[in-house]
C-alpha cells in the first residue's frame, strides 16, 4: 500500500471515512470542491487549517483508490467463511457486504444472486 501521512481513518472521526489529518474534513469533501470548480486557492481560504500539501495527498489517494483492484472470492469460499454448510445458503440468507458506490453494489448484487 502507498503510504499517505495525511490521510487518516478514525472511527470516532466522520464515522472512519478517510480525513485529513485526523481533522473534520474528508477527501471527499475535498475531491468534491475541486470536482465543482473551486480553486486550490478558495479551498485553502475556506478551510484556513488545511495546507496546499492535503490537496495534494488527497488527489493522489483518489487516484490510488481508483487503481486499487477487488477480486471477488467464490461463492464457497465465501460461504465457508461464513460458517455455511454449502453456498446454497448464501441465497437464503440476508447479509449486508461493505460497498460504497452504486456500481459496486450492482456487481455483488448480479454475484450473489447467481
Amino acid at each position: 500500500m502507498t503510504q499517505f501521512d495525511r490521510i487518516t481513518f478514525d472511527p470516532a472521526v466522520m464515522g472512519g471515512k478517510p480525513c485529513v489529518r485526523g481533522q473534520r474534513v474528508t477527501v471527499g469533501t475535498v475531491l468534491g470542491l475541486l470536482a465543482a470548480g473551486r480553486s486550490r486557492d478558495e479551498i485553502l481560504r475556506a478551510y484556513p487549517y488545511l495546507e496546499s500539501e492535503d490537496i495534494d495527498q488527497c488527489l493522489a489517494y483518489a487516484a490510488w483508490r481508483m487503481e486499487e483492484r477487488d477480486v471477488p472470492y467464490a461463492r464457497a469460499m465465501v460461504a465457508d467463511l461464513m460458517g455455511l454448510e454449502d453456498d446454497d445458503d448464501l441465497s437464503r440468507r440476508s447479509y449486508t457486504l461493505p460497498v460504497r458506490n452504486p456500481l459496486r453494489q450492482r456487481l455483488v448484487r448480479r454475484f450473489y444472486s447467481e
